[in-house]
């Protein structure tokens, strides 16, 4: 069964027009014609009570198509609604078919070319870096542009906590040191702690925590991504999506906001640490107690490209809004034994320098 994917049109000379992110408008690649897209910002929330569900759980599978420029047929990935033709590049969209859809998007906002710019930068700052990397930027190796999911939550929290404060204070005390090969008997200040039982409640609001609910990156990769603009997001509409790779969720959305949950939970933590004050602190109980639990449903923009290296896959990402990047990089051990010999080669040159030219002395 073939499916019939939606593409947009130019309106001057008919080609496929594909999303533009340095202009925020669909441009066709051939006579330069631009298409405004409607920015809506109405984005809404939804109790997060309605993720926990089976139907929510995804279901992938491949669909075929028929590129709409050179005919030739080829199939999506599962999980992937927009990508672009293997043969010719022209970009094809297909609907959702989650159970969840996402309704929010951040759109690209840097390009291709400068989001090589700063792969390339990035590359060149690592230190003992093979080889491989460096070709891997002078061969211009593309990076693919995706559209990835993720679950943004929200939460009022009150906990309440029991623990002890400490309190530092200082005794004068007596030591036996050695000075000058003799025995001495030293006075000095030594720090102890007095500690108080303590308890209380502490009350803390979370917006748009996000996870990742996709697999193509590995997840610890993109949850490094700090810059999260979910000031940004806008009503998700196709066209932004024209010309790149677009996934829908794979992750399990209970697992997800239980990653949440475990952030949160790392912030309230400091907070009791803070409202139990003192010099220093011991948590014994942390009862969080969670209301106005919502979650979005969103797409951010993310270029990516990977390489292998003796075996292993090495993952860069970078946040197609901000510019940040993360990646996995490999060491070169060569390298690291070369610098190493160089340094010991130079130690030995100064020892043996040292030891054939004795200092003069002169009365």
């Amino acid at each position: 069964m073939k499916f019939k994917p939606t593409y947009y049109q130019c309106s001057g000379c008919g080609a496929i027009m594909i999303f533009s992110p340095s202009k925020g408008k669909l441009l066709c690649p051939y006579c330069q014609n631009e298409e405004e897209i409607e920015v809506k910002k109405n984005i809404s929330s939804y109790p997060t009570a309605t993720l926990f569900s089976k139907a929510a759980l995804p279901k992938g599978k491949k669909r075929e198509i028929q590129c709409p420029k050179c005919g030739v047929n080829y199939s999506f990935e599962e999980f992937q609604v927009s990508t672009t033709c293997q043969y010719c590049k022209t970009p094809a969209i297909l609907d959702f078919e989650n159970p969840i859809k996402p309704e929010a998007i951040v759109p690209f906002r840097i390009e291709q070319k400068e989001a090589h710019k700063i792969f390339a930068k990035w590359i060149g700052s690592l230190w003992f870096a093979p080889s491989e990397l460096k070709h891997l930027v002078d061969t211009q190796k593309k990076l693919t542009g995706f559209y990835l999911p993720y679950w943004l939550f929200d939460a009022d929290t009150r906990s309440y906590y029991t623990g002890e404060r400490g309190e530092a204070y200082y005794v004068i005390v007596e030591k036996r040191v050695i000075v000058n090969g003799r025995e001495q008997i030293v006075q000095e200040q030594e720090r102890r702690i007095k500690w108080y039982p303590v308890s209380g409640e502490v009350y803390k609001d979370f917006r748009d925590i996000s996870i990742s609910a996709s697999e193509v990156i590995p997840f610890s990769l993109l949850q490094s991504l700090k810059s999260r603009f979910s000031a940004y997001l806008v009503e998700i509409d196709k066209k932004f999506m024209s010309g790149f790779d677009t996934r829908e969720y794979t992750i399990d959305p209970n697992i997800s906001y239980s990653e949440a949950k475990s952030i949160m939970q790392r912030e309230i933590r400091f907070e009791v640490l803070r409202d139990i004050g003192g010099d220093e602190q011991k948590i014994y109980s942390i009862d969080t107690r969670y209301s106005n639990e919502y979650y979005k449903h969103a797409l951010f923009p993310i270029w990516s490209t990977h390489f292998k290296y003796k075996g292993k896959n090495y993952y860069y990402a970078i946040d197609g809004f901000s510019g940040e990047i993360v990646g996995e990089r490999p060491y070169s051990y060569w390298k690291i034994f070369i610098l190493i010999l160089i340094i010991m080669l130079i130690l030995a040159g100064i020892f043996y320098w040292a030891d054939t030219h004795p200092a003069k002395i002169y009365y």
